[in-house]
């Protein structure tokens, strides 16, 4: 993944996590294991 894909995901990142409160989040969590990264998580959530 060239730099500028990996700057991008990361502001994207930023960006929801800064506004997850606003849409009732109160936790986030960021998972890559599997090679697809999964943005904010509402609390108690699975799968």
């Amino acid at each position: 993944m060239p730099r500028e894909q990996i700057d991008d995901a990361v502001g994207r990142f930023t960006d929801a996590a800064r506004r997850a409160p606003a849409a009732g989040f109160e936790v986030a969590g960021i998972h890559g294991a599997h090679g697809r990264p999964r943005g904010p998580r509402p609390v108690g959530a699975t799968g």
